[in-house]
This record gives structure tokens, C-alpha cells and sequence, in this order.
């Protein structure tokens, strides 16, 4: 595989790895010597200048491959040659291309970031020493990504699950040097704003989990107070606890979004009851989470939720972008109001393939202006009633009120603010 790496620093494209790759089954673990770092970093910088995103991937599941294979208890001689430095002025380079030359929605991009990325997860199971280069000049460049408004929800979401597995490998002293950090601690200011503006509740969960992970108990109840002005937020989020994390950070998120007023970006309501096309759905299986809460994201464009996973501990998360979405409607009986969300392709939940995802909400909460708020609607609406057995149906121009959601009201989303998820 090296040699092959070295003919295409050269020049030669990746056409012989990309074969190697689909046959590697019956290959042994790879060596290498020190000449595999510059071949990668001249052909990574070679693919990068001509904007072939697709053989950067290839080069980057190479790094991968001479992890996986290298079995040694030693650090491995990549990190011990720079290879994280490289990896940073790589993801830097992407991330200018992503953000200053029009290419955000280049799924070749996307796909070489997401493989970066994965290439570091790879490397902090593999290096201690490889971990602890990352902190002092990775998880800035994360950071970045994280706080960067121009950047997708998508990316933005990939960086900060990046971020949060390298901190959760990394040990309690050097998280205590790192929280003392002058370029740290503006970090994380930076990363309480971005908990403030982001409008995804996923994307606030995550940031959060970066801050606590980022600081020992001490010091995140020293730096608190300068992250959130409110005393309020300040003293919720210290409250936190790391063995109850979930639902600590639901309450410390639902009171945040809603001290926000006017200028909140995530609306969190309890259902009574879901539904994926005629199978119901239910809340996580835990006893401090009270409530089955839909999070309706208007910064991504979409609506979030959790629920309880039969085969395991963890809590599947299920999310309706926008773009996925046909219509919804919302109708109302005597008890409850129905949000329906039809989607342009099934997408799967419990492993069964959905069309239909239904909620049921308690008569008392406005549930139309948070659907507007994340799923959107044209100017143009349509209300139905029946009377008498005829049908009668007023279009009206205009973004609806919350006095009208009393009715069946149907919204056929245009423009897309996210790329559907299969």
C-alpha cells in the first residue's frame, strides 16, 4: 500500500489504491517506513489543489488502514513524525473550500471531511500521544467548525461528536491543564454562544457535553459564570451531573431555550403519544426523564426526538429534516392536536421503514408556530372545515398566527434548508 501511496504523490492518481482498497480482505496488515507521511501529505496537498475531494478520501481510508493494521504497543512512527500537524493544515485547507470558495453543498467535500474525521476517531483509539497532540491544536480547528454559522448543521453535528470522543479518551490531568488554557477558556465562551444561537436541540446537547468535557468539576463551576450571563442558566447548568447527563441537560436546555423568549430558536414540547406510520413510539426508558419531548430545531430546519431502544440502553435519536418532508398537517379533536409529517422517501425507525410519522399534543400548546418555525410553509395555506357534509376551503396570503392553529391546516415546504437524509 505505501508504494502505492508513493506512485500517487507522484502523479499518478489513486485508480491502483481504490483496487487495493476493494481487495483488501485477503491482504496482510500493512508496515511502513518513514517515508509514508511526506508521500501522503504532497498527494493529499496534490488531490486538494485540484479539487478532487473523491481521491482525498481514498488517501485519508489509507491512513486509517495503517492504524487499524499497526498492532504495536509503541506510538506509532506516523504520530511520531507529525502526523497530527498534518491532519490539522488538511482539515484546514477543506475547511477554507467549505467556507470562502461557494462549495458547502459539495457532497465529494462532505464525504472527504466526514473521512477525516473518522480517520481521528481512529487515531485517538490507537495513540495516547497521538490524543494529547490533538489538544493543542485539533480541537481548535473543531472548535471552529462548531461556531461557524456559514458551516451545515450536518458538518457542524460531525465535528462536535469528533470533539466529544477525543475528550472522553483523554485523561483527567490533561483536561484540567487544558481547561486553564487562555485559548481554551475563549473556546468555550465561544461554545456557550453557539448553545444560545445554534436552533438545533441535538447540536445544544452536544456543546454542552464539549464544555463539561472539557473542564474538571471545579473549573467548569469557576468558568460558568463567565460563559452565561444569566445567574439563572449559570447556576442550571452547573447542576449538571455527568452520570445523568441526559436528562440533567434536558432540564438546564428546555429552561435555557425558553428564558431565550422571543429569540429562542429550539421549541421543545411533551407529546402524548407518537407514532411511525401505525407502530407507536415511546419515550426512553428513564425513570428521571418525565416527559416524551419533540424538539422542533428552526436553526436546522427540522424536528427531533428520541426514543426507547428495545435492543439496547442507548436512546435512538430520529430526525425529520425539512428537505425529507412533503407536507404536515395538524388537525384537532376534542382532547388533542395531531401533528402529521408525510415524507418524500421512508427513512428508517426500529429498523421498519417510515412514511409517516404522527404526534399527539395536549389541546393548551401552540403547536403551529413551532411546525412553521422548523418545517416552514409557502405564503400560502390552506384551512379546511366541513359543515354539512360539504367541503369548504379558504387560501389565505400570509404567515398564520397563533390564533388560527384551531384547525386542519396543511403546508407544502419549498424551499429546503437541509439535503434529506436516506
Amino acid at each position: 500500500l505505501q508504494s502505492l501511496i508513493a506512485k500517487a504523490s507522484r502523479g499518478k492518481g489513486v485508480r491502483d489504491i481504490e483496487d487495493y482498497l476493494q481487495q483488501r480482505a485477503g491482504h496482510l496488515p500493512q508496515k511502513y517506513s518513514h517515508r509514508l507521511l511526506p508521500d501522503l501529505d504532497r498527494g493529499i496537498n496534490q488531490e486538494l489543489d485540484g479539487s478532487r475531494f473523491q481521491n482525498v478520501s481514498v488517501l485519508l481510508r489509507c491512513v486509517q488502514i495503517f492504524f487499524e493494521d499497526d498492532l504495536e504497543e509503541e506510538e506509532p512512527l506516523l504520530i511520531q513524525q507529525g502526523l497530527i500537524q498534518k491532519i490539522v493544515s488538511w482539515f484546514e485547507r477543506m475547511m477554507d473550500f467549505l467556507t470562502t470558495r461557494g462549495l458547502a453543498s459539495d457532497p465529494l467535500l462532505t464525504s472527504a471531511i466526514e473521512d477525516l474525521l473518522d480517520s481521528v476517531l481512529i487515531i485517538s483509539r490507537r495513540s495516547s500521544e497521538g490524543t494529547i497532540q490533538m489538544l493543542d491544536s485539533l480541537i481548535f480547528s473543531l472548535g471552529f467548525v462548531v461556531t461557524e454559522d456559514t458551516v451545515s448543521h450536518l458538518i457542524r453535528q460531525e465535528a462536535l461528536s469528533t470533539l466529544n470522543c477525543i475528550l472522553d479518551v483523554t485523561p483527567w490531568d490533561e483536561r484540567k491543564k487544558l481547561s486553564l488554557a487562555e485559548g481554551t477558556q475563549r473556546l468555550m465562551k465561544e461554545f456557550a454562544r453557539t448553545i444560545l444561537t445554534v436552533g438545533d436541540y441535538n447540536q445544544q446537547t452536544a456543546t454542552s457535553e464539549a464544555l463539561c468535557r472539557m473542564t474538571t468539576r471545579t473549573t467548569k463551576d469557576e468558568l460558568v459564570h463567565q460563559w452565561f450571563e444569566d445567574e439563572v442558566l449559570a447556576e442550571a447548568f452547573k447542576k449538571i451531573k455527568n452520570r445523568e447527563f441526559e436528562t440533567d441537560c434536558r432540564q438546564f436546555l428546555n429552561l435555557l431555550n425558553n428564558r431565550l423568549g422571543e429569540q429562542r430558536r429550539v421549541y421543545s414540547l411533551p407529546c402524548v403519544a407518537a407514532f411511525a406510520d401505525a407502530h407507536e413510539m415511546r419515550k426512553p426508558a428513564d425513570e428521571k426523564l418525565e416527559e416524551f419531548w419533540i424538539d422542533f430545531n428552526l436553526g436546522s430546519c427540522s424536528i427531533t426526538f428520541y426514543i426507547d431502544n428495545a435492543e439496547t440502553d442507548l436512546w435512538e435519536p430520529v430526525k425529520l429534516w425539512k428537505g425529507a418532508v412533503v407536507n404536515f398537517s395538524i388537525t384537532e379533536s376534542e382532547r388533542l392536536k395531531m401533528l402529521s409529517v408525510y415524507l418524500e422517501r421512508p427513512i428508517a425507525i426500529s429498523k421498519r421503514e417510515v412514511r409517516r410519522v404522527e404526534f399527539h399534543f395536549d389541546l393548551s400548546l401552540n403547536v403551529l408556530l413551532p411546525s412553521i418555525g422548523a418545517l416552514g410553509g409557502d405564503k400560502q395555506w390552506q384551512r379546511q372545515t366541513e359543515k354539512a357534509g360539504e367541503s369548504t376551503t379558504i387560501v389565505a396570503a400570509g404567515l398564520v398566527g397563533a390564533e388560527d392553529d384551531r384547525c386542519l391546516i396543511t403546508l407544502r415546504l419549498n424551499d429546503l434548508c437541509e439535503p434529506p437524509v436516506s
